[in-house]
C-alpha cells in the first residue's frame, strides 16, 4: 500500500457557517470524497489532481476534527484501463478471495457519458505526521 504526505489544509473536512447555510474552508481532497454516489449511482465528485493525476477520496479516517489519512484511487479512461473490470454492483459478487473484493480496484465509474476505472489506491496523510512516523520508524 503506497502513501504520500499532503498540506493538510487539503485534506480538512472544513466547518459548516450557519450564516451562509454552507460548508467552508473545506480541502479539495476532502471534497472529493464519492464512496457514497459511487454505491448509489456510479458516479464521482469533482476530482482532485495529483502528481499521477486525476484522484478521487473513498474514505478517511480522523482523530476528533483533525483528518489523519485518506484513501484515494486515480481516476483511468475504461478504454486505457488493462486489468479486470466490474461495476460497484458486482463487486458484491466477487468471490471472497478475489483481490479486489473489498477494494475499489477495477471499479467502474463514470461523469456523464465518460467512463473511468479506479485504480492505485494510495493513502495521503498530513505532512506532519511523517516526522511522526519517521521517529516512530527509529524505535524498532
Amino acid at each position: 500500500m503506497k502513501t504520500d504526505t499532503v498540506d493538510p489544509a487539503r485534506l480538512s473536512s472544513g466547518h459548516w457557517d450557519q450564516n451562509i447555510s454552507k460548508r467552508i474552508d473545506e480541502g479539495d481532497i476532502s471534497q472529493s470524497y464519492s464512496a457514497d454516489v459511487i454505491a448509489s449511482d456510479s458516479t464521482f465528485r469533482k476530482p482532485f489532481k495529483w502528481k499521477d493525476g486525476w484522484r478521487i477520496s473513498i474514505g478517511s479516517a480522523s482523530l476528533g476534527s483533525k483528518t489523519e489519512s485518506v484513501k484515494t484511487y486515480r481516476l483511468v479512461p475504461f478504454n486505457i484501463y488493462e486489468g479486470e473490470k466490474f461495476t460497484y454492483e458486482e463487486s458484491h459478487n466477487l468471490d471472497e478471495n478475489h483481490k479486489s473484493r473489498f477494494s475499489y480496484e477495477g471499479m467502474i465509474v463514470k461523469k456523464g457519458k465518460e467512463q473511468y476505472v479506479l485504480t492505485e489506491l494510495l493513502i495521503l496523510i498530513p505532512d506532519e505526521k511523517k516526522i511522526d512516523i519517521t521517529k516512530q520508524l527509529t524505535l524498532f
